[in-house]
């Protein structure tokens, strides 16, 4: 499993950063330390939010976004989100060239599945275009059920 071009900020804390793995934080190079601005154009975040209990619909989305030349804004697509019933419990954000399996890095892919079942998402909700093939191959690595 790779995890190189991710790294991962948990805002469930102040000032905390959390990789998944003790002791990591990895932007892409080895041994690196990740001061909180992506050093590459592969870099990719991963942001959890605390988890919230299931409101009266139940629907939790992951909000998942690549751009090539800087770090996405995900506010318009977390706004959008919250206006159609979901509640937000994480994001995945990439700056990289698209992959043509998965719209995101394969490891940012896995990282996505994985905060995913963390946080028993609905759905996930790519902010840009994903085609019929990427949609699912992101599905194919997400937990049964969890729509795309």
């Amino acid at each position: 499993m790779s995890r190189d071009d991710t790294n991962s900020t948990n805002t469930g804390e102040p000032n905390s950063t959390n990789t998944g793995e003790p002791n990591s934080t990895n932007t892409g190079e080895p041994n690196s330390t990740n001061t909180g601005e992506p050093n590459s154009t592969n870099a990719a975040t991963r942001t959890d939010t605390d988890p919230a209990p299931r409101d009266a619909h139940g629907r939790r989305a992951v909000i998942a976004a690549r751009d090539r030349d800087a770090t996405p804004d995900t506010t318009e697509i977390r706004g959008l989100a919250v206006a159609t019933g979901y509640t937000v419990v994480g994001e995945i954000t990439q700056r990289r060239r698209e992959d043509p399996t998965y719209g995101l890095g394969r490891g940012a892919a896995e990282d996505l599945m994985r905060l995913v079942a963390e946080r028993d998402a609905d759905a996930v909700i790519y902010d840009g275009e994903l085609s019929p093939g990427q949609t699912y191959s992101l599905g194919e690595l997400l937990p049964a059920g969890v729509a795309v």
